[in-house]
């Protein structure tokens, strides 16, 4: 089973150009896209284990033994 998992790298950069950009002067709008991208991977995350625990089932629960974290390791 091939998971192709994208969602760190944009996050970072996600994060990194609105930190850039200067909260200091520009307030919190640059950090807007950077969260707004963590509550949708974060959901789609938690959505994909529903839908993979539901149609592969045993296979499944031994992949997710094997990589217990979905995004962050030993945090999410």
């Amino acid at each position: 089973m091939l998971r192709l998992n994208t969602g760190p790298s944009c996050q970072q950069a996600a994060w990194s150009w609105g930190l850039l950009a200067g909260v200091g002067t520009h307030g919190a709008l640059p950090l807007f896209y950077a969260a707004f991208l963590t509550v949708l991977l974060v959901h789609r995350a938690i959505r994909d284990e529903e839908k993979c625990s539901l149609k592969y089932g045993a296979a499944y629960a031994k992949y997710k033994a094997m990589v217990p974290y979905k995004i962050v390791p030993y945090v999410f």
